[in-house]
């Protein structure tokens, strides 16, 4: 309304969030949260042979949204082994073929063939509630979920029945809806649940980069440029 030139700093926190998301994905399938919390309590329990932890080499990894995040996932991702299948309707096949990852037609296809879904999709008026309790009987049975972008996509209630009835293995979440969680929420307690605060994207190299590209856009606008990454672009040319 002022004329005022809004910016963004999206590459900021992309490789922090991302490697987040597969510290994540590592806790939720080595049950890390279960374990530690059961060692700290009975530290001379038998462990071993009880222990159900999974491998993620040769697994699939299913992504919902294949932007910078979701890229930057795919490629730890196939580092470590994983197979990478992706659903995000505004990429083409070429670019995730490109990337080495398979792009499917339906979300459907991801939810139903992958052992760990990772969700790295906006949060829209299209996408609010995106995972659903219909979404998650879709997901392969065992499977875990994650999620790091946005708590809104998520029905909370549909995923902890999707875990009490065994459904899926395990989830670890990032973000919740609304934030910060009412410490109530069952999320918060269970076993079978790795949770954090939404501090994905939050370390001292991504705020470092945000920092630098902010003052090069503040400068940018000084100089009488463009800024690289402005969102309301009418403001220049009104």
């Amino acid at each position: 309304e002022r004329g005022v030139a809004v910016c963004n700093t999206p590459e900021g926190p992309t490789v922090s969030t991302a490697e987040t998301a597969i510290a994540l994905i590592l806790s939720a399938v080595k049950h890390i949260k279960r374990v530690s919390g059961e060692f700290a309590e009975r530290p001379g329990k038998d462990y071993l042979s009880g222990y159900q932890g999974m491998e993620v080499l040769g697994r699939t990894l299913g992504l919902i949204g294949l932007g910078r995040i979701g890229g930057r996932v795919a490629e730890l991702a196939a580092a470590l082994g994983m197979r990478v299948m992706a659903f995000d309707p505004y990429i083409e096949a070429e670019r995730a073929s490109a990337m080495g990852i398979e792009r499917a037609e339906r979300i459907e296809d991801v939810l139903a063939r992958s052992d760990v879904v990772s969700l790295h999709a906006p949060l829209t008026e299209e996408t609010r509630r995106l995972m659903d309790g219909n979404r998650f009987g879709q997901m392969k049975p065992g499977a875990f979920f994650v999620n790091v972008s946005r708590g809104g996509l998520v029905d909370e209630e549909a995923l902890c029945a999707a875990l009490d009835r065994g459904h899926l293995a395990g989830a670890a979440l990032d973000v919740f809806d609304p934030e910060p969680p009412s410490p109530g929420n069952p999320l918060l307690h269970r076993a079978d649940v790795v949770v954090t605060p939404h501090i994905a994207g939050v370390t001292v190299a991504s705020r470092e980069r945000m920092w630098r590209m902010a003052l090069t856009m503040a400068l940018q606008v000084w100089n009488g440029r463009r800024p690289d990454h402005i969102v309301n672009p009418e403001v220049l040319t009104g």
